[in-house]
């Protein structure tokens, strides 16, 4: 049987959580003796190779390869490292591979990877899943008569209205055709040229240099929390993706922690205890999470029923 190639790109603060992602991965899959792990890092190898010898056990099959990273003085929001640009560096930091599945650090697999790995891209150099998340904003932006949201997608040269942007956490990549489109020069370039101006820096850009050349793939392989947790907000989604909305909500097969909150830094994080379920045989001493927040005032609470139901009304009648 092949092997199935799995890549992380990290720096030293977001190392120990792939320990998570990969302990999910070897518990779901129906043959882990398939699994090869590649991390990407930012960083030196030694200093990398001593943090995973802290974990509870090392992976087996994992290589850990030291790349230097050209985006280091880029401006990124703040939960986003630049070594998560180097997912676009992939197709030159790992040579030796045709194809490769990219993973975020903030992620939980629920069904064995295998399935996503051998999905067929149709051609395509790369395959994600749809953000349903940004289409929420775009749509509720509209609703609101605030453009700002659908402009950005017009000067990047995408249609608002179209199902074309995925979510860069989870992408299917052949490592072959990137590099016979350049792709990873193209990636520096553009970040070069336009970077400051870009709200998600790697996913905008990948977005844009390979519209038209992107696979959807099955929207349960990368479900994010960040929607998952705002479920008044719903009603946003426009209609052409409410089935594969009930389709994630259903039926998570890949959890991703999308957003600032994430299992180890905050509580009632969306399907956190998946997380720490692994996390807490990791080896890996997690500081405590910060208790849950007072709740709102009643006098405010309800002022977001109002607001809820007013906004729920006109999502009604306003067109996708």
């Amino acid at each position: 049987m092949n092997d199935i190639n799995i890549a992380f790109t990290v720096d030293s603060n977001n190392l120990d959580q792939v320990a998570i992602v990969i302990a999910s991965i070897l518990s779901t899959s129906a043959d882990p003796t398939r699994l090869r792990f590649f991390i990407v890092v930012d960083g030196r190898q030694d200093a990398a190779e001593n943090k995973i010898n802290g974990w509870a056990s090392r992976p087996p099959r994992l290589t850990v390869v030291p790349y230097r990273n050209a985006f280091s003085s880029r401006t990124t929001l703040g939960h986003i490292s630049t070594a998560a640009l180097l997912r676009t560096q992939l197709p030159d930091s790992l040579p030796d591979l045709d194809r490769v599945l990219y993973l975020d650090a903030d992620i939980v697999v629920r069904r064995d990877i295998a399935g996503l790995y051998q999905s067929d891209l149709g051609g395509k150099p790369v395959g994600g899943i749809l953000d349903i998340g940004m289409y929420l904003r775009l749509r509720r932006d509209r609703i609101r008569h605030d453009a700002t949201l659908a402009d950005y997608f017009l000067k990047l040269g995408l249609d608002p209205h179209q199902s074309q942007y995925i979510n860069s956490g989870v992408l299917l990549m052949d490592l072959e055709a990137l590099r016979e489109l350049g792709f990873s020069a193209r990636a520096l370039r553009f970040s070069n040229e336009h970077g400051a101006s870009l709200i998600t820096m790697d996913q905008c850009l990948i977005n844009t240099i390979l519209l038209g050349r992107i696979a959807l793939l099955d929207p349960r392989w990368n479900v994010g929390g960040y929607l998952m947790g705002l479920p008044r907000h719903h009603h946003y989604v426009p209609r052409r993706l409410q089935r594969d909305l009930r389709l994630q909500k259903a039926d998570p097969w890949l959890v991703h922690y999308t957003g600032k909150s994430k299992p180890w830094n905050a509580a009632s994080v969306w399907h956190g205890e998946d997380w720490w379920a692994y996390a807490g045989r990791s080896g890996i001493a997690w500081p405590a999470v910060p208790a849950v927040g007072k709740r709102p005032s009643r006098l405010k609470a309800a002022w977001r029923s109002v607001t809820w139901g007013f906004s729920y009304a006109l999502s009604r009648v306003h067109p996708d």
